[in-house]
């Protein structure tokens, strides 16, 4: 399996809506979350609580918690969604790689 990452800020412990929730065990079940949403066919999506909850296991009784400060989103159709997950799970370098890998590529350079 290639590795998957997702970014987290060094002062998310700070973070107001993370401070709000109830335990630690909430704020690891954010950090699996986070982790799960990168596997999503629309990255941070689920389709449904279903969805979610084969996703996260014992972990998706947090939803509740994570709606209540703003962490995800639950709409009436069923979609759970991480708030602005693509402002913060972009990768502002990732551009330039594909570019150099390019460039090697063109080259006739061995690239990993």
């Amino acid at each position: 399996m290639r590795a998957s990452w997702i970014r987290i800020s060094a002062v998310m412990p700070l973070n107001d809506k993370i401070i709000s929730l109830p335990s630690d065990g909430a704020r690891f079940a954010w950090i699996a979350t986070l982790c799960a949403g990168k596997f999503c066919e629309e990255p941070g999506v689920w389709v449904s609580e279903g969805q979610w909850q084969v996703s996260l296991g014992r972990r998706a009784r947090w939803l509740p918690e994570f709606v209540r400060v703003g962490l995800m989103t639950k709409a009436e159709s069923g979609r759970i969604a991480v708030k602005n997950w693509e402002r913060w799970q972009t990768d502002p370098g990732v551009t330039e790689r594909v570019r150099k890998h390019r460039s090697a590529l063109r080259n006739g350079e061995e690239t990993v």
